[in-house]
């Protein structure tokens, strides 16, 4: 928990505090729809905040510390809150795992598997960062996107595989779900289309073509994959 702190509170103010050194105008922190914990769904700017985990706590203390010192120093401020955001060079996420396990043939094991997400691809969540600069009434604000898609975590390693024509087996409760465990995670992007003109236009699929090639056979899955917006 002290390497969390350190890494996502204090680290954050020292890059505040690197930035107005810099004279920047504008502070865009990249937070998390994680600050909401098991909150209403879909998530909007003003539900209050519930985090279940050190991560979540350490996200959401320091977009307060944030904004009360931008309010100091004179600078505007805004916040983004992405859900589970998946692209290259990531180390361990639901995507990468779902790969690993088709390239190893293996079944996917997943701790419990009815919760729900929703994947938002890199350069999207990029793009909505991109987008505070020229967007002065998102000012202020802490705004959650997402990829538009709910769907349970079983249903997202279905989709995934099916990208790659793979039937291999998805196990559900094959372990306990985590005791902090967030069991509905959703963005409708009301919020960022109204105040950045923002939506998603990666799908499932462009997503993954992107990250590892085409699929080799789309036909097995194709209810899921149009579900997951593939």
């Amino acid at each position: 928990m002290r390497d969390c702190v350190a890494i996502n509170t204090i680290g954050t103010l020292n890059v505040f505090e690197a930035a107005v050194s810099a004279g920047a105008s504008l502070f865009v922190f990249a937070d998390s729809s994680k600050t909401y914990g098991n909150g209403e769904v879909p998530y909007r700017s003003y539900h209050p905040l519930d985090p279940a985990c050190s991560y979540a706590v350490a996200k959401a203390a320091a977009w307060q510390m944030v904004r009360i010192a931008a309010a100091e120093r004179g600078i505007a401020t805004c916040g983004i809150r992405p859900t589970i955001v998946y692209g290259p060079r990531q180390r361990f996420c639901l995507v990468q795992h779902v790969y690993e396990c088709y390239l190893r043939g293996e079944p996917v094991r997943l701790q419990g598997g009815e919760q729900t997400r929703d994947l938002l691809y890199v350069k999207d969540a990029v793009e909505a960062l991109y987008r505070v600069m020229d967007s002065p009434r998102a000012w202020g604000h802490a705004i959650p996107i997402g990829g538009g898609h709910e769907l349970s975590i079983a249903e997202w390693c279905r989709a995934i595989l099916g990208h790659f024509g793979s039937n291999l087996e998805v196990i559900e409760d094959a372990e306990k779900p985590r005791p902090t465990e967030i069991w509905r995670s959703y963005c409708d992007n009301a919020e960022a289309g109204d105040l950045l003109g923002w939506q998603p236009v990666h799908s499932l699929g462009q997503g993954l073509t992107e990250l590892y090639g085409r699929s080799t056979d789309q036909a097995s899955t194709q209810s899921l994959a149009a579900s997951a917006g593939s």
